[in-house]
């Protein structure tokens, strides 16, 4: 029975277990707070709304740990954002956009990752200046 519990309490999973933690204990006091916050429909509503920041979390988790570093994820972000909304209220099709985006933020960060690699440049100088670029981008 101690070989099954005795994983969980590793090292290695206490960032996963704090943030848990962390998370729960701030919905808890939301529902203390609030009326009707412990509802399903509630944290629907949060995972929903804060997806986007999920899914950058989750690719720039695995671009720590292969030992690199991406600073440009917000500012792509936002960049994606801007466009959408231009494009759309240009009377584009939602689905063009979006694939339009997708390709973009792809080809981008493959156009990074190949200066880093064949440049041999830090990828911290890469992507700070990717940063600036994009942000430079959502104000023109």
């Amino acid at each position: 029975m101690t070989a099954l519990i005795t994983p969980l309490w590793n090292r290695k999973y206490l960032p996963l277990a704090a943030t848990i933690i962390v998370f729960l204990a701030i919905f808890l006091a939301g529902g203390v707070m609030y009326d009707n916050f412990l509802s399903t429909r509630v944290l629907g509503n949060i995972l929903a709304d804060n997806s986007f920041i999920i899914i950058a979390a989750i690719g720039a988790t695995f671009v720590i740990l292969s030992g690199g570093i991406d600073l440009s994820v917000g500012s792509m972000i936002g960049f994606v954002g801007v466009c959408m909304a231009v494009l759309d209220s240009q009377g584009w099709n939602p689905l063009a956009t979006a694939a339009l985006m997708l390709a973009f933020g792809f080809a981008f960060g493959a156009a990074q990752g190949w200066v880093i690699d064949a440049l041999d440049i830090q990828p911290f100088i890469i992507t700070l200046a990717g940063l600036f670029l994009l942000r430079g981008l959502c104000l023109w």
